[in-house]
């Protein structure tokens, strides 16, 4: 009988009731109590395991300093619950603890689909990055491509034009020296049969 009234005392310490106050409650009420009491384990305790994961895993920090946040967000979500279970029931309370238990699950179911699928998301970046890569490459590749024909098509456009400068100077230089050039063939050919 004992280790029941402590159940008792526990659970309302839990809800935020006196136990004394708590056994003068209708037995619908102490059920309803009781059930809130164990109902806010689960949250609680779901957003212990889930702030550890979160701060270990995905932020990698020690294990005691995980554990600190993971104790951290479970006292705020007990706090949480703690509020919802004693505020009056009215329609727009009721309408805001819906929107702060589908917020709280989202973070929650979030926060664990990172770290349940840390390695699938590291992938994923690691293939986007990778394409990024390879696509920022090859547009440089490609734009050096272009650079260089252009480059080449203005080098062979200037050989073309030296060489057509080149042969027209030459010729020039050829129809001037000619007579010259004669002459002087003549006066090797007169030097080599005089020796």
């Amino acid at each position: 009988m004992k280790s029941k009234s402590n159940i008792s005392n526990y659970l309302c310490f839990i809800v935020g009731e006196s136990p004394e106050r708590a056994a003068r409650f209708h037995a619908s009420t102490i059920r309803r109590t009781k059930n809130f009491a164990m109902a806010i384990h689960i949250p609680v305790g779901i957003w212990l395991v889930t702030g550890f994961l979160i701060a270990h895993a995905v932020f990698k920090l020690s294990d005691a300093l995980s554990a600190a946040i993971a104790l951290g967000c479970a006292g705020m979500i007990y706090l949480v619950e703690r509020l919802v279970i004693s505020t009056p029931k009215v329609w727009f309370i009721n309408i805001g603890r819906i929107a702060i238990g589908f917020v709280i699950a989202l973070l929650g179911a979030s926060s664990v689909d990172l770290v349940i699928f840390e390695r699938e998301i590291q992938e994923q970046l690691l293939e986007s990055k990778r394409i990024s890569i390879v696509t920022k490459h090859d547009a440089q590749i490609n734009e050096q491509m272009k650079l260089v024909a252009q480059k080449k098509e203005d080098w062979l456009s200037c050989k073309t034009q030296l060489i057509a400068k080149l042969t027209v100077h030459v010729e020039a230089k050829s129809v001037v020296l000619a007579p010259y050039t004669k002459n002087w063939q003549d006066k090797q050919i007169f030097y080599d049969k005089s020796t």
